[in-house]
């Protein structure tokens, strides 16, 4: 080649080199411009499924929906979360899938027994547990892996993957994989940076539901805890005003709950004493609490009962509150009345068996002398004064007599015998001490069963109970008798046309030498009491400003059964 061809050659090399650097400039500018693109889409991705996770009411579905955002956007074949925890068994720590994402041309492991409560080590994950603990990510061809992990990966066909850890409150939650089953992938810097800040949104997504899921089982429990609670419970401001009350409360005071929303126990008179509800919010708002003071509540059919209130005071939605506890003790109340009841019954009926016999026959001595001195005197002075002693003797011998009748071991005859047969026996005497009263005695006796019962202490007892109802109404009044039956009961009933008995009066019935007659002994009930002990009955007392109903049952026994005409 001349010198004068050489300009041109080189010419030409150097166009030829300024060609082949403009093709590797415009490759590495498409690279670039895919990379762009992709990382554009990538971006994009992230950025709806960050919005996913924070506009979604539903927490489990807005996971399950971002992870399907960012699978386009990666442009991968599966994405899932793991939780790392710790084995219930075992405690060892072990990871299990939790959500997952995936394309119908792959199949899904959410289901997957082997992620599922899947220990590090066994599985040959040991690894990934140091990387993820130090805030560090996984990726490559699986090809790339070390064989312990490979076993695993290839059964799910996964070619290549990305995983980075996901920090909730600063420590290790878990992870976020992204599978490509169809190309040996490397993932870039900027993906891996990107994806574990996306983690993070799902680690604050997370922390959410856990939150969430944390207040609904809250919630649930504190629900069925109050709903379902024996004890009646309320909610209320200090105003003392319902903002809710349990299925105990309105089975108690019989309301309905539309009644009792919205007001207050001063509107409703739920307190039988007013007094005391001003009283149980001053002692919370200075001591925060109340602990089983005990108080008296009323019903919507006006019964008051007894019960043991305690309180807390209580947040809700930011305002304080009253959370309430009554302990309903009415029936305790009544039991242990019954009990101090019969334990002094008791005590006196002992006393009596100890002592009445030792008193009754000197009285009988003095009597007789008495009655001689009075017929061989002839002084009308004496005479008078011999009577009212005499009187008197006769007075206490009948004290004595209803003493006796008190004693806990005294002997029954125990017959079978039929209630209604006394009462008509017991009728004319009944209607006569009514007539001198200026009052009536109403009897309707219905078809009974025949009972063992020893007849002369019925009697008494039928006696003792009209007496107190005639003694009880004013002129006019009509007392009536009935006898029935009631499931595996008989009952007699009494009712007056009184005013009722007064509740603090209501307490004592029934308990020895305690009278509201000016000339009464306190022994009539309390005999009452004890024939009933004796014949396994149950004295139970209903009072209003009507009148007074006693009603005594008896256990049904035998098998006859009497028809009144």
């Amino acid at each position: 080649m001349s010198d004068e061809d050489k300009p041109g050659e080189r010419l030409i090399n150097e166009l030829l080199e300024t060609r082949q650097k403009l093709g590797a400039m415009e490759d590495r500018c498409r690279r670039a411009e895919d990379e762009l693109r992709k990382l554009d889409k990538l971006l994009k991705g992230v950025a709806d499924s960050t919005k996913r996770l924070l506009a979604a009411d539903n927490n489990i579905l807005a996971i399950t929906d971002a992870l399907a955002i960012l699978g386009e956007a990666v442009n991968v074949d599966r994405v899932y979360i793991f939780e790392h925890h710790l084995h219930p068994v075992t405690g060892k720590k072990v990871v299990s899938q939790r959500f997952e994402w995936s394309r119908d041309s792959v199949e899904p492991q959410i289901d997957n027994p082997y992620l599922q409560n899947a220990s590090y080590d066994a599985q040959g994950m040991a690894r990934w547990y140091e990387v993820f603990s130090a805030g560090g990510s996984i990726s490559g061809p699986v090809k790339e892996f070390p064989m312990a992990e490979r076993e695993l990966l290839e059964r799910q066909e996964i070619v290549s993957l990305l995983a980075v850890p996901v920090i909730v409150d600063d420590k290790y939650w878990g992870f976020i994989g992204f599978d490509d089953c169809r190309s040996e992938r490397r993932w870039s810097k900027n993906e891996e940076s990107i994806l574990t800040a996306v983690a993070a949104s799902f680690g604050g997504a997370l922390e959410r539901r856990r939150a969430e899921e944390a207040l609904h089982l809250s919630e649930e429990r504190f629900y069925k805890a109050f709903n379902f609670s024996p004890t009646l419970m309320t909610i209320s401001t200090f105003e003392g005003r319902f903002i809710d009350v349990n299925d105990s409360f309105l089975r108690f005071t019989g309301y309905r709950r539309e009644e009792v929303l919205g007001h207050t126990i001063f509107e409703l008179d739920t307190l039988a004493k007013p007094e005391e509800g001003d009283r149980i919010i001053r002692m919370l708002r200075e001591q925060g609490r109340i602990n089983n003071m005990e108080t008296c509540f009323r019903a919507k059919t006006g019964e008051v009962r007894v019960g043991l209130f305690s309180g807390e005071i209580i947040s809700i939605a930011g305002q304080r509150c009253i959370l309430g506890i009554i302990n309903d003790i009415t029936e305790r109340k009544k039991v242990e009345g019954e009990m101090v009841r019969l334990d002094r019954l008791h005590l006196v009926g002992e006393m009596a068996a100890c002592i009445g016999h030792e008193i009754r026959n000197p009285i009988t001595a003095v009597r007789g002398f008495l009655q001689l001195l009075k017929r061989n005197n002839k002084d009308d002075k004496s005479k008078e004064y011999f009577s009212i002693m005499i009187e008197e003797l006769d007075r206490a011998n009948s004290i004595i007599k209803e003493f006796l009748s008190l004693a806990r071991d005294k002997a029954v005859e125990l017959k079978t015998r039929n209630l209604n047969s006394i009462i008509k026996s017991l009728s004319p005497i009944l209607a006569a001490d009514a007539m001198n009263m200026n009052k009536s005695v109403e009897i309707e006796l219905g078809e009974i069963p025949d009972l063992l019962m020893d007849e002369k202490e019925i009697r008494q007892l039928i006696l003792n109970l009209v007496r107190n109802g005639l003694e009880a109404m004013s002129s006019g009044g009509s007392l009536t008798v009935r006898t029935y039956t009631d499931d595996q009961e008989v009952v007699l009933s009494l009712r007056d046309q009184g005013s009722g008995i007064e509740p603090d009066i209501l307490e004592k019935i029934g308990t020895p030498f305690f009278t509201t007659k000016d000339n009464g002994t306190g022994l009539g009930l309390a005999v009452c009491y004890g024939i009933a002990a004796r014949h396994k009955a149950a004295i139970k007392v209903d009072t209003c400003a009507t009148g007074t109903t006693f009603y005594v049952r008896f256990r049904r026994e035998g098998e006859r059964v009497v028809k009144c005409p």
